[in-house]
């Protein structure tokens, strides 16, 4: 009985690892790109704006395990909260979610929901715990990785708009020297 059931895992198991591969066919698409004009230019700005956003990126996973450690420290013990908070890989996967502004309103309404009435102190320190948390990783840490991802991308159009602008002044200094002086 139990080499019937093998079979069956195992046939499973090759089925789904066969359409794994198939769906690596998908990747052919890729070609598709070489009929977007100008797609070398979009890979090297993509590659630079993600070189340029390693940093940022670093940065907010740190921010991200600190708050993550920090909340599983203060939340753990609430009851219900061992879904979000019960240990450092769950805190850090709701810490990303509160981050990308995704359901950060949800989390700390239930946890205040779980909180005696007498504890107003616990409410305003969740509550502050999640503003400061948001506006830290959400807002300002967010934006700013965006705004490094953007500034990257646009780089190409900005350093041919320069090249303009040095070219017209090149031609505006020889116009001007071309011109007879005033001095009479």
């Amino acid at each position: 009985m139990g080499g019937k059931t093998d079979n069956i895992v195992n046939s499973s198991t090759l089925n789904k690892i066969f359409t794994s591969f198939m769906l690596l066919r998908l990747l052919r698409l890729m070609k598709l790109l070489k009929f977007i004009p100008n797609s070398d230019m979009l890979i090297q700005g993509i590659k630079r704006a993600l070189k340029a956003s390693v940093g940022v990126i670093m940065s907010l996973f740190i921010l991200n395990l600190i708050f993550a450690l920090g909340a599983t420290i203060l939340f753990k013990d609430i009851e219900g909260a061992g879904v979000y908070f019960g240990d450092p890989l769950n805190s850090m996967y709701t810490m990303f979610k509160i981050f990308t502004v995704e359901g950060w309103y949800e989390v700390p309404d239930q946890l205040v929901q779980n909180i005696p009435d007498d504890s107003n102190w616990m409410i305003f320190l969740i509550r502050s715990y999640f503003i400061v948390s948001v506006g830290t990783g959400g807002l300002l840490g967010l934006s700013l990785a965006n705004a490094i991802f953007v500034d990257e991308m646009t780089l190409d159009n900005n350093m041919k708009l320069e090249e303009m602008i040095e070219e017209l002044t090149k031609e505006v200094r020889e116009l001007k020297n071309q011109l007879p002086s005033r001095e009479q």
